[in-house]
């Protein structure tokens, strides 16, 4: 009975990302409860611009590990062999986020690509870089992507700290983008 209620209320958010509005929905729970399972139900066929990241323990020490492949493939470079991933990524955004090319380098360091400096970059104090690469790569999923999207990050738990304040960009980016951002965790901290 619990579980079609969680169910039913997942889609009624699915279904409202679809109609162009956003929202943060977290599933929190023990390991084997099935928030795994109650997400694959929920998601169905139901939307076909799903971003899935899975958060892994030996992950935890590499910045942007959970957005590194998900991004990729967001990004148009699932296709491409390694060597051309940044000429790519560099062809990508001068399209559809020109205004963004300078900061490359910023979009490099979450899809762990080796892009070359620029000044504009390099002009980035320390402090500030981690909000200015969530701008930066936020913009380009905007430009990217104008239809809804929904982002399931499974094992939140596990997540290390520079993708958890990516996410906690996107979940602020769903008041005024057709986002949906599903993070399931187990009730630790983290």
């Amino acid at each position: 009975h619990g579980r079609e209620t969680e169910l039913a209320g997942l889609r009624t958010r699915i279904e409202a990302v679809a109609e162009g509005r956003g929202d943060v929905v977290t599933l929190v729970g023990e390991a084997g409860l099935g928030k795994t399972r109650l997400l694959t139900e929920a998601l169905g066929s139901a939307h076909p611009n799903i971003v899935h990241m899975h958060a892994e323990p030996y992950g935890a020490a590499n910045s942007y590990r959970v957005l590194r492949d998900p991004l990729r493939r967001l990004f148009g470079l699932a296709g491409c062999k390694p060597e051309e991933y940044v000429d790519t990524l560099r062809a990508v955004v001068r399209e559809r986020a020109p205004d963004q090319e300078p900061f490359l380098p910023l979009v490099g360091d979450v899809l762990q690509l080796d892009v070359p400096s620029t000044p504009e970059s390099d002009a980035i104090t320390p402090r500030f870089r981690a909000d200015r690469t969530a701008d930066v790569v936020l913009d380009v999923i905007a430009a990217l992507h104008d239809s809804p999207l929904v982002f399931v990050a499974e094992d939140m738990h596990w997540a290390d700290e520079a993708s958890a304040h990516m996410l906690d960009r996107i979940a602020r980016m769903t008041g005024t983008r057709p986002w949906l951002l599903i993070s399931a965790r187990r009730d630790d901290t983290g």
